[in-house]
């Protein structure tokens, strides 16, 4: 038993390790994602858009990282999707569909304890 928790809190502590280097190097928000980079770059949507993309650009991180992208509408969440980070850089992106959705909306990338790494920002009228 005592092995077992041994093992299990090196697991854990390798796993923290392995997120507390990620950072965000870039993000972007726009309407889609064409050859690994945003397309349709803005802060300000039309509500009639049917989906805002958050493009980012992470380093530091490592085969089995992870962050967490969450979306905010209003400063309620309205979302929350877990990202795989397989290598460094790594890009990747999270997509809320918005379909006729009015507000103020914010994004913030997570790592796996929790820290907010970056925050971005746009509107849909």
């Amino acid at each position: 038993m005592k092995k077992m928790m041994i093992m299990a809190a090196l697991l854990l502590f390798a796993g923290q390790i392995a997120n507390a280097q990620i950072k965000v190097d870039e993000i972007k928000l726009g309407t889609g994602v064409e050859n690994k980079d945003i397309v349709g770059e803005a802060t300000s949507f039309a509500s009639t858009t049917e989906k805002v993309y958050c493009w980012m650009k992470l380093s530091g991180g490592s085969q089995g990282s992870s962050v967490t992208v969450k979306w905010y509408l209003n400063n309620s969440p309205a979302g929350e999707v877990p990202l795989e980070i397989n290598g460094t850089p790594w890009r990747t992106y999270s997509f809320k569909t918005i379909n006729g959705v009015k507000g103020d909306w914010k994004v913030e990338i997570v790592d796996a304890t929790g820290n907010v790494l970056q925050t971005a920002t746009f509107k849909t009228e």
